[in-house]
C-alpha cells in the first residue's frame, strides 16, 4: 500500500449491534510509514436497501437473434451522513492548504447517533440486502483515494408476536398435520404433530417437515420470490395399509430476520412449514401441505409459550444429502426448554461480502459481514418442573383469556384408486386421490 500501513474502523467495545436512537462511537485508525498529503479524512454512514438482479432475453434484429441483458434494480436510502475527521470538508475543492499527516499511528474518534425513527433490520439475501455500514476515505489530491469499510447490524422495530391475532389459531385436522402455534421467535421450537394413514397399495417413502423462508425482491418493473429451505426433519417410510404418527417433533428455529422486514418497501420476508409425504412410483406426485407461520423477536406471553411435553418417536438414520441441514430430533420430555435470557446470534446463512460496484480493488477493512439477530437462550429442565410451570401458566391464561389453544393446521387424505395430485394447504380439509 506504499505509505499506508493500516487503515480501519473500530467500534467501541467491538460492538456490532445497534437500535434506532442509539449512539455509535469508535475511532478510525490510520498508520503511515511516511508523511502523506491529503485533502482530508471523511467518514460516511450508510443505511440502504438494494434489490438487483440481471436477466437475459433473446431479441431478433435483422433476422439475427441476439441475447441482451436487463438489470432489474430498486433502492431505498435510510441513512446518509458525512463526518469530516481530518483536514478539509469533502466539498472543499481548493488546491491550496492541503494538510499533511505525519508518519505514525493516528486515531480519529467519532460519535454518531442513529436516527430515532423506524428502520428495517439488517438483511443479506441472494437478490438484495438491507445494509448499514461506515466507509472512511482518505481523499488525496490528484491521486487514488484510500477507503475502508465496516458494517454493523440494526435490529429494527420489535416484532411482538403477542400482537398477532392468529398467533393462537386452531382448527380441525384430518392426514393430520399441525404446529403447536403460528408465531414464534428465533431460538424457539416448532412442535409438529401429524398422523398419516396410508390405506393405498403404495409405499410412502418418507415424510418431511421443512422450515422455509420466502423473500420477495421488488425491482421497479418486476419482482421475484425465491424460497430457501432453512432446516428439515424426516420421518420413517410408511408401508402400504399402515400408518405413521408424528408426536410433537422438534423443528428448532435458528437465527433469522423477523417476518415482513418492516419499514423496507422493496424486500419482504415470510415463513412457512412445508410438510411432505413422498409417494413411491414415477406416476405419483407427492402430497405437500404448507402451514404459514410468523417469526418475531418479542416472545409470546401465554401458556403456549411453554411447548407441550410428549414423547417423540425414535427417528430412522437417513444419510444427509450434501449441503442439506438435518435437524437433531430429540424427545421433548428429555430436553424441555425454559426461557432463560435473550442473546444475539449470527444469521444462519453466514457471512456475505459487502463490497459493491462503487468500491475499488484496494478497499480495506473486513468486507465479510454476518447480520446479527435476537434469539432466545434456553436451559434444560425436568419434565416435572415443566409440567408445574405449564399448568400454572395455563390456569392463569384460562382465567384471563378463556380456554384456547394455538395451532396452524393443514389436512389431506388419500384414496388408492387414482393418481395423486399436489396439494398446497393452509388450513381445513382437502381431498386428493392416490
Amino acid at each position: 500500500m506504499g505509505k499506508l500501513e493500516a487503515f480501519g474502523i473500530l467500534f467501541t467495545g467491538d460492538r456490532s449491534v445497534y437500535n434506532s436512537g442509539e449512539y455509535i462511537t469508535g475511532e478510525v485508525i490510520v498508520e503511515l510509514n511516511d508523511s502523506m498529503k491529503m485533502t482530508g479524512i471523511h467518514l460516511v454512514i450508510h443505511g440502504v436497501a438494494i434489490v438487483n438482479w440481471v436477466e437475459g432475453y433473446d431479441r431478433e434484429s435483422h433476422d439475427r437473434r441476439k441475447t441482451q441483458s436487463y438489470h432489474h434494480r430498486s433502492m431505498e436510502t435510510y441513512i446518509e451522513e458525512k463526518i469530516t475527521l481530518f483536514g478539509k470538508g469533502e466539498n472543499d475543492h481548493r488546491d491550496n492548504d492541503n494538510p499533511v499527516l505525519p508518519a505514525g499511528i493516528h486515531s480519529f474518534p467519532f460519535e454518531y447517533r442513529i436516527p430515532d425513527k423506524p428502520l428495517p433490520c439488517s438483511y443479506e439475501g441472494k437478490f438484495g440486502f438491507v445494509r448499514y455500514y461506515m466507509k472512511a476515505t482518505i481523499h488525496k489530491p490528484w491521486k487514488f483515494d484510500h477507503t475502508t469499510k465496516r458494517a454493523f447490524s440494526i435490529l429494527g422495530e420489535p416484532y411482538d408476536i403477542n400482537l398477532d391475532e392468529d398467533a393462537l389459531r386452531t382448527g380441525p385436522i384430518t392426514v393430520e398435520v399441525q404446529t403447536d402455534r403460528t408465531s414464534y421467535c428465533a431460538g424457539e421450537n416448532i412442535l409438529i404433530s401429524a398422523e398419516i394413514n396410508n390405506m393405498s397399495n403404495r409405499k410412502m417413502e418418507m415424510t418431511t417437515a421443512t422450515l422455509r423462508q420466502s423473500v420477495t425482491f421488488r425491482a421497479k418493473l418486476k419482482s421475484r420470490t425465491p424460497t430457501e429451505e432453512i432446516i428439515m426433519i424426516r420421518g420413517e417410510a410408511i408401508p402400504p395399509r399402515s400408518s405413521d404418527k408424528w408426536d410433537n417433533e422438534i423443528l428448532e428455529i435458528p437465527a433469522l430476520p423477523p417476518s415482513q422486514l418492516r419499514h423496507c418497501r422493496i424486500i419482504d420476508i415470510s415463513y412457512d412449514v412445508e410438510f411432505t409425504v413422498f409417494i413411491s412410483g414415477m406416476h405419483y406426485k407427492n402430497i405437500t401441505m404448507h402451514l404459514p407461520i410468523k417469526i418475531g423477536n418479542v416472545q409470546l406471553r401465554t401458556a403456549l409459550q411453554q411447548q407441550p411435553v410428549c414423547a417423540v418417536a425414535t427417528p430412522i438414520d437417513i444419510k444427509e444429502p450434501e449441503g442439506e441441514q438435518i435437524a437433531d430430533t430429540r424427545r421433548v420430555d428429555e430436553v424441555q426448554p425454559i426461557l432463560q435470557e435473550q442473546s444475539y446470534a449470527d444469521c444462519h446463512k453466514g457471512a456475505r461480502s459487502i463490497k459493491d460496484e462503487n468500491d475499488s480493488d484496494y478497499v480495506m477493512g473486513n468486507l465479510n459481514f454476518t447480520p446479527v439477530y435476537l434469539v432466545y437462550k434456553f436451559i434444560k429442565n425436568t419434565k416435572d418442573a415443566v409440567e408445574r410451570r405449564r399448568s400454572s401458566e395455563l390456569n392463569r391464561h384460562r382465567g384471563s383469556h378463556g380456554d384456547g389453544s394455538g395451532a396452524a393446521v393443514a389436512a389431506a387424505s388419500a384414496d388408492s384408486n387414482e393418481s395423486a395430485s399436489n396439494m398446497n394447504v393452509t388450513s381445513g380439509e382437502i381431498q386428493t386421490n392416490v
